[in-house]
């Protein structure tokens, strides 16, 4: 993916390497940098390191297959094909129909913006939300600000009779959290689960911006909204799911977005997929087994794989206008 086109979300820096740096130093250089992420990876250039302070991603997660009849299958996901990242905890949905036509014409469209000038069959025209066979279901692909538009929506929409359960690496962004707390104090039940931000592939991390939001949230909620985290070990706990519940219905968003505002305010690329289902549909019944397994530890065997939000609770002020800072102007990994 050429990532030039694409929004600066860390301003400060970029406006310098655009002016200066991205004219004197060569990202394709020969390496002598120790590569930090990767210890037996292949070193790195200093015009490599000096792109990367962008923070710029195609941060989407997807596979696309076709028939060639024009019927199309795919899988949305928050797991990167990564061999480092294959012992993270992720989630993903597999689903086909005429919902997959708009996120794949997005496809082809970062590939043409990224110097492909081929084409592919034309598709069937159709609607842009998928349906099951039983009329039961709706699949529905959101992309960058999207997710954040349709997210805000729905919370904003929660009351007495709904229940929230989030599972997420990376909670930041101010519109999600302040629709949390609201929707907590109409009575909504809000739980999530969220990684405690400590593991980043042999290194630790500093605890941002979890740990600081989840203090806010329980403070601002009156101990409404509940939290626990992942007990990593090492790895992350790296899932990205929002769901809904109420009247019969569940509504379910998954994908590559984390809730901050480089994954929702139109920076990286990002893919999504909705899903509206009945309560008592096998998707939801696989949903709330897999939640409640991690949210009260139920497993066939004694498995802890969350704990109490007191053991990595973080009231420090600093570190939360510190979060505040980097979350405000990009100078941030998340």
């Amino acid at each position: 993916t050429d990532l030039d086109p694409l929004r600066d979300s860390n301003p400060s820096y970029s406006a310098l390497w655009r002016l200066t740096l991205r004219w004197w130093l060569d990202p394709a250089a020969v390496g002598w940098i120790r590569n930090l992420l990767d210890a037996g990876g292949p070193k790195l250039s200093a015009g490599a390191l000096a792109r990367l302070l962008n923070f710029k991603a195609n941060h989407r997660k997807v596979i696309i297959t076709g028939d060639g009849q024009g019927s199309l299958r795919g899988s949305v996901m928050s797991a990167n094909p990564h061999d480092a990242s294959s012992a993270h905890s992720n989630v993903g949905l597999r689903f086909s129909g005429p919902a997959l036509r708009p996120l794949l014409q997005s496809e082809l469209a970062i590939a043409r913006f990224s110097g492909w000038s081929g084409e592919l069959p034309s598709l069937k025209p159709g609607a842009a939300i998928s349906r099951d066979a039983a009329q039961t279901s709706r699949v529905a692909v959101v992309t960058e600000g999207a997710i954040r538009d349709r997210l805000v929506e729905r919370l904003d929409a929660c009351t007495a009779s709904n229940r929230i359960d989030i599972a997420m690496f990376y909670l930041a962004d101010r519109a999600v959290a302040r629709s949390l707390i609201a929707a907590a104090r109409r009575g909504a039940v809000v739980r999530l689960i969220l990684d405690p931000n400590k593991d980043a592939f042999g290194f630790e991390k500093s605890g941002l911006p979890n740990r600081p939001v989840a203090a806010e949230l329980l403070s601002a909620s009156n101990g409404a909204i509940r939290i626990r985290w992942y007990r990593t070990h090492g790895e992350q706990f790296h899932s990205k799911i929002a769901a809904i519940s109420g009247s019969g219905r569940l509504w379910l968003m998954l994908g590559s977005a984390n809730f901050t505002r480089r994954n929702l305010g139109d920076y990286n690329l990002e893919a999504n997929v909705i899903v509206d289902a009945a309560q008592d549909g096998e998707l939801a019944r696989d949903f709330h087994q897999w939640f409640e397994t991690l949210w009260s530890n139920r497993a066939a065997e004694p498995i802890d794989y969350t704990v109490d939000f007191s053991v990595y609770a973080d009231p420090s002020r600093s570190r939360y206008w510190l979060y505040r800072l980097m979350e405000g102007t990009g100078l941030s990994t998340f």
